[in-house]
């Protein structure tokens, strides 16, 4: 089990696809917050999902892509959250 998880780490180090999301927010007033999250270790690039040889080759490779992909959207979620928070900050700030 622990042999898989360097297998995945250092095949994540070598990732050739960058994620970036956007996280906009368009307050009442038609202000916007906006947050930029990138995934920490990119994402595979197609020439890296293992599609040549075995089934669990390519399951393995996917997984890489579907757990950075979920984790840049965990992040995206957590970004959202605390802008949301700041905005609710500045208001009470406001009516001191």
């Amino acid at each position: 089990m622990e042999k898989d998880k360097k297998e995945t780490d250092s095949s994540k180090a070598a990732l050739g696809a960058k994620l970036t999301i956007t996280a906009k927010i368009t307050l009442p007033d038609g202000s916007e917050v906006t947050r930029v999250i990138e995934a920490e270790d990119g994402i595979p690039s197609p020439d890296q999902i293992d599609v040549s040889t075995t089934r669990e080759n390519f399951l393995k490779s996917f997984e890489v892509l579907e757990k950075s992909v979920l984790e840049a959207r965990n992040r995206t979620g957590e970004a959202i959250i605390d802008m949301m928070a700041d905005e609710i900050k500045k208001k009470k700030r406001g009516k001191k």
